[in-house]
């Protein structure tokens, strides 16, 4: 059996350039993974709260979210790696001081302190996210954070973060320039995958198979068995891969999944 991790942005889907939906042969060739015998878990940034519904509605065996930090198999809950409560505050305390809009992943769900602002509620949408699935953040809540999404609205602002890394924070610019995701530094896609591995302890799994796009994918592409990289990602992404497939805007999933046998 081989187990096959997606990572969702810039790999499955890019809402940058318009990509909000899967293609009907990239559709087939998930279907195709199960019915040989295989797995595939969605492998992402995002939280199960931030994921558009055409992810979602994959059926997909399981999901490693907030960059390996929460891992779902089956279902079931199999790793929860959230900050220390003292550097949240920490974050929250600087963030909450500036003119941001704030996503606190939490594994399952997914919080905002702009709620029902149109601001919050374009930008969400803008990533296809289900805004009935967003809940409004209560600073004094005890809760249990993977990985926070930030946008700065002033360029004078993005100092806030320069000290993070002192805090076991690894910082990943997005597109945006003014839009990050800070996350575990000790907890990466590679983690998530290995939680997978450990949940299934005793089934006969023969490789492992991964497609990413960006710097936060390099780990979990050096560990897998076969690591593509996607011709829209980085030079050092595509340095750490075995093979680079077709940019996400030309099918690249579909054809990489053909093109190296994958599909039987």
């Amino acid at each position: 059996m081989k187990l096959f991790f997606f990572d969702v942005d810039g790999t499955l889907l890019d809402y940058g350039s318009g990509i909000r939906t899967l293609s009907d042969d990239l559709l087939g060739a998930l279907s195709k993974i199960h019915q040989q015998g295989d797995r595939y878990f969605i492998c992402t940034g995002r939280s199960h709260g931030a994921l558009p519904q055409v992810i979602r509605a994959l059926g997909a065996d399981g999901y490693s979210l907030c960059a390996g930090a929460y891992v779902m198999v089956e279902g079931k809950e199999v790793r929860n790696e959230s900050f220390p409560k003292q550097t949240l505050r920490l974050m929250l305390r600087r963030l909450g001081a500036l003119d941001t809009v704030m996503f606190l992943e939490c594994g399952l769900k997914l919080y905002t302190n702009r709620f029902g602002d149109p601001l919050m509620e374009g930008y969400a949408q803008h990533f296809g996210m289900d805004l009935a699935r967003i809940l409004p953040l209560d600073p004094e809540a005890d809760l249990k954070v993977n990985k926070i999404s930030v946008t700065f609205f002033h360029r004078e602002d993005l100092s806030a973060m320069e000290d993070f890394s002192d805090h076991g924070i690894t910082v990943l610019m997005q597109p945006d320039p003014n839009s990050f995701d800070l996350t575990l530094a000790h907890s990466t896609k590679r983690d998530g995958i290995k939680a997978v591995e450990a949940a299934l302890q005793g089934e006969s799994i023969e490789a492992i198979v991964a497609f990413g796009d960006n710097y936060n994918d390099i780990e979990m592409l050096e560990y897998a068995d076969l690591g593509v990289a996607m011709g829209n990602g980085p030079d050092e992404l595509k340095d750490a891969a075995d093979a680079v497939a077709r940019p996400v805007q030309e099918d690249g999933v579909y054809h990489a999944l053909k093109d190296l046998k994958l599909l039987r």
